[in-house]
């Protein structure tokens, strides 16, 4: 959505949900980010600043809980009860980006 009378604002929001394996539990990455950019000519020349929210489940390949059962190759992958205490990972992402194309 630009925003203002000469549309130098753009003010955009995005969410994300994916599901790798329909039949592994806890699995699910969610993202959440909301941009704002401000164009200072036109589209070649712009300045945004985005905020993200990220959730990977303890089964998410990425996620720490992944990374210390498959590293694990004496337990079983699937036994939740082999692995106690692990938990899915949230995190936020901060970015300013500035951007010319010439």
């Amino acid at each position: 959505m630009l925003l203002g009378p000469t549309e130098h604002h753009e003010l955009s929001a995005r969410y994300s949900w994916v599901d790798n394996d329909r039949n592994l539990n806890d699995d699910e990455i969610t993202e959440a980010t909301l941009n704002y950019a401000h164009y200072f000519f036109r589209h070649t020349m712009q300045l945004s600043f985005s905020a993200s929210y990220l959730t990977l489940g303890v089964n998410a390949a990425g996620s720490s809980g992944f990374a210390v059962k498959a590293a694990n190759t004496a337990a079983d992958f699937l036994d939740d009860s082999a692995f106690p205490g692990l938990q899915g990972d949230n995190n936020y992402l901060a970015v300013v980006q500035f951007q010319w194309t010439f």
